[in-house]
């Protein structure tokens, strides 16, 4: 298996995290997650929420027609290729907030504070974060 290392500061790897995070949601279901960034460094989209909101449903509806409004995809439910990729993305996503936490451990308790669980087969390792400092 080849392996790559990338290096980034630490707001590229939040930045990284986020969108891995943002993917997965999209593709449990969970579309109200990508107007999230766009509704905090916007006003506009505030004014318009219900309407974006009408038309998430819209398109959720047609992507996921088997999930009703408020229903998505939990992470461990693997019955097509989209569900492996989605685990998959969670994975890397969790993982690199559970790491993060350990070189940077934060007094207040949060639910990265512990292992992340492992969802796809052993050939799909963990991502593993280290800094240089």
């Amino acid at each position: 298996m080849e392996k790559y290392k990338i290096e980034l500061t630490k707001e590229q790897l939040h930045i990284v995290m986020n969108c891995v995070e943002k993917v997965s949601r999209f593709n449990a279901g969970q579309l109200e997650h990508i107007i999230e960034d766009i509704n905090w460094y916007t006003d506009n989209v505030t004014n318009n929420r219900k309407e974006i909101e009408h038309n998430l449903f819209i398109l959720k509806r047609n992507l996921f027609p088997e999930l009703s409004n408020n229903e998505s995809y939990g992470v461990g439910k693997c019955d097509n290729k989209l569900g492996l990729l989605r685990q998959k993305q969670y994975e890397i996503y969790r993982e690199l907030r559970y790491q993060l936490e350990v070189l940077n451990p934060v007094n207040d308790w949060n639910v990265y504070k512990s292992p992340s669980l492992k969802y796809t087969d052993e050939s799909f390792p963990l991502v593993k974060l280290s800094t240089n400092d």
